[in-house]
């Protein structure tokens, strides 16, 4: 069975409108089983084994800004790898989801009965 990212129709719409000089993409490239127990905001899913194949679809310029995170490091660092190889220019490993939360300022724990951890709004540069 084929996975299909998750991530809302804002946040598609957002990535489809910016720009080189506009937010990161944050990826959050873990599995779909580790997602769905616990993910930060409306960051898209795209597991780091299927980022080859699924990148794009949200992010078709090469020039695009994209934010990697997976449990620990280790799996973000395998698929910037895979990203560079595919001639994206601007792709960095922030590491684990508990490095980011803290970087995003994002709250500790998800609301009772949901499993999206709220963020702020990210700032355009």
């Amino acid at each position: 069975m084929r996975h299909r990212f998750t991530a809302s129709f804002a946040a598609l719409f957002a990535l489809a409108s910016a720009g080189a000089n506009s937010t990161p993409l944050w990826i959050d490239v873990r599995s779909a089983d580790e997602y769905a127990e616990r993910h930060l905001g409306s960051d898209p899913n795209i597991p780091h084994s299927d980022i080859r194949r699924e990148i794009d679809q949200l992010a078709p310029d090469r020039n695009t800004e994209i934010v990697l995170y997976c449990a620990a490091g280790g799996r973000s660092g395998v698929a910037k790898m895979q990203l560079e190889s595919l001639g994206y220019t601007r792709v960095r490993n922030a590491g684990g989801i508990e490095q980011v939360r803290e970087e995003r300022g994002c709250a500790a724990l998800p609301p009772e009965g949901s499993a999206s951890i709220p963020c702020p709004e990210p700032l355009t540069r």
